[in-house]
């Protein structure tokens, strides 16, 4: 079985980050996926992730203009089980009005898991055979306490758990 940490949109809380890396890492962590929007030095995060074992992916957010300048828009990422998962922030893909052009990109590469933040949002859905997931914002948002998502693949089985702070 392997577990990853799923997050987006810390926007700076460090704090909520460390509680779950330090939670989601309690019983072995094999990655880290942040749909941007860390408002973070990506060094950082790359410290605390590499204290885990685990492997760092992120990708940039329309916020991140001041520490994201090297990082990617999205990310293709091959999981065990041949599950493909598209990594995005979202912002570039209207997100925030559906996320039917963001389905289609994500099919057009080959994805069958499409994890995006950008809305401030919980979404755990399917559309066709497209799992789309958000795992909310981990700086927490008007509606909501912060958020994020431990998700264990078992064999080509996903599970997403979501976790709420506070």
């Amino acid at each position: 079985m392997n577990r990853y940490l799923v997050c987006s949109d810390i926007h700076g809380q460090i704090e909520n980050f460390k509680y779950a890396l330090k939670e989601a890492s309690m019983d072995g962590l094999d990655g880290v996926l942040i749909a941007g929007d860390t408002e973070l030095e990506p060094s950082v995060l790359q410290d605390l992730v590499n204290e885990t074992g685990a492997k760092l992916y992120l990708v940039r957010g329309n916020c991140d203009y001041a520490y994201g300048r090297n990082l990617r828009d999205f990310l293709t990422i091959t999981l065990p089980g041949g599950i493909v998962c598209m990594l995005t922030h979202g912002h570039k893909y209207s997100v925030k009005s559906d996320v039917f052009t963001l389905v289609s990109v994500a099919d057009n590469l080959g994805a069958n898991l499409v994890i995006y933040g950008h809305t401030h949002s919980y979404d755990d859905s399917k559309i066709g055979s497209m799992r789309v997931v958000n795992p909310g914002a981990l700086c927490g948002s008007f509606f909501s306490h912060p958020s994020y998502i431990l998700m264990t693949i078992d064999g080509n089985r996903i599970e997403m758990l979501r976790r709420v702070i506070g």
